[in-house]
């Protein structure tokens, strides 16, 4: 995926990237370095209960 991603964004700079599949809490830190814009999970729906912290900042 993070070989794909400067493409991507040569090709479609004003697009957002997002990553979704397989994703869980024990990888999705693998998906977020790949340089993405968004991760989509549905692993909370099925999981335990967990204090999970969501931290936004704007794009410089």
């Amino acid at each position: 995926m993070s070989a794909l991603l400067p493409q991507a964004k040569a090709y479609a700079p004003f697009c957002h990237l997002a990553a979704t599949g397989g994703v869980t809490k024990t990888n999705i830190a693998e998906y977020a370095a790949t340089g993405i814009d968004l991760v989509i999970t549905s692993a909370p729906y099925y999981s335990q209960p967990a204090d999970i912290k969501v931290q936004l900042s704007p794009n410089h």
